[in-house]
């Protein structure tokens, strides 16, 4: 039993959050012995005091590195959703040295069978009206009437749990007010019963177990969150779950940003290897940090050998012929670019007919 008073406990929180504070301070001052080229130092200004920052923002990974690759004998990098792979390659074994033809590639097939996936490029919806979710697109009423039809629909087809990430918070809250005043909320609540990732991280379990219980017992659940959130990294949407994944947009990050201005800076002046003809390495950074946070999100669905679900990117520009590249190996044999909305439906609802008699196993 705790027996300390109040005033003792608001003591030791007080305590922890002054030694966690000279903690981050002491991590900043020891990052600026760090040669000068290697980061960059950024001041966040706001009108109020309190709110401005300032952090050390590391521009060669490879010094970090360094040691590690030219000491060791042999280094392995290991991971799920590592795709693209070149930047790796680039930034962590050529800048440090290593001649091309020591490092070698090696992409395993999941352990989950194929058929227990199906993933979908979704270019339109079931009114012919294209998605592209660029930052100025994003209040577009018609797209965001035609994004209302298509998760109507899904959760009339999708089982149990149904997953859908947005790029941002601010495109997630807006989309989120528009379905409520035009009623959208109200058709996919007599269908499932409606979640959304907190602002706050506290406030993360009180939703998860929600959610779980929502699914548990018959109800189902919609899941609204934030591609590279709170709940896209670290949390496993095994089984029913998330039956489905779907990432509205493409994640792409600030490009005015003082970090992204810097950072494909740096990386332009060092004429790295680009993953495309005719692409800078400032540019193919740019791209690969989209595509690393979609393949961190769409890694949260698929967990065990009996698991299934079907992923959905509803985007136009995932229609591209090069986005199966940009996949995780074991998911891009699984991928489909399907030309309309009746396409997709069929496709689902025959996918989920073939799994109705098959047993799961973790």
């Amino acid at each position: 039993m705790d027996k300390s008073t109040p005033d003792t406990r608001n003591h030791k929180s007080t305590e922890q959050r002054i030694s966690n504070s000279f903690a981050i301070f002491a991590k900043f001052l020891e990052a600026l012995t760090n040669p000068r080229d290697d980061g960059k130092i950024i001041l966040i200004m706001k009108e109020t005091l309190g709110q401005c920052s300032i952090k050390y923002f590391a521009l060669k990974t490879s010094s970090f590195f360094h040691d590690m690759v030219n000491e060791a004998r042999s280094v392995i990098v290991a991971g799920g959703t590592m795709r693209p792979i070149n930047e790796f390659i680039d930034h962590l074994f050529l800048a440090c040295g290593q001649p091309e033809e020591k490092l070698f590639q090696l992409s395993c097939n999941h352990i989950v069978p194929a058929d227990n996936v199906l993933a979908i490029a979704l270019p339109s919806g079931p009114q012919n009206i294209e998605f592209e979710f660029t930052a100025v697109n994003r209040s577009n009423t018609a797209m965001m009437d035609e994004l209302g039809r298509v998760v109507v629909s899904l959760c009339s087809t999708i089982p149990d749990g149904l997953v859908v990430f947005f790029c941002s918070y601010d495109h997630l809250q807006k989309t989120y007010t528009y379905f409520e005043k035009t009623f959208v909320l109200n058709k996919i609540l007599a269908k499932k019963k409606i979640f959304m990732e907190p602002k706050r991280s506290s406030d993360v379990d009180t939703i998860l177990t929600n959610y779980t219980k929502s699914i548990k017992n018959g109800t189902g659940g919609l899941l609204f969150s934030i591609v590279g959130g709170k709940m896209s990294e670290g949390i496993n949407f095994s089984d029913e779950l998330a039956r489905c994944v779907c990432i509205v947009g493409m994640p792409y990050p600030n490009i005015g940003s003082a970090e992204m201005v810097e950072k494909m800076r740096y990386l332009d002046s060092m004429k790295l290897k680009s993953t495309t003809a005719g692409e800078t390495a400032g540019r193919a950074y740019y791209e690969n940090t989209c595509w690393k946070a979609i393949n961190q999100s769409i890694g949260r669905a698929i967990r065990h050998r009996g698991d299934y679900a079907c992923l959905l990117l509803i985007d136009k520009r995932y229609s591209k012929a090069n986005i199966p590249s940009k996949l995780p190996h074991w998911l891009a044999n699984s991928f489909h670019q399907m030309k309309n909305f009746n396409e997709t439906s069929n496709a689902l609802q025959q996918f989920f007919v073939r799994r109705s008699n098959k047993p799961t196993s973790s």
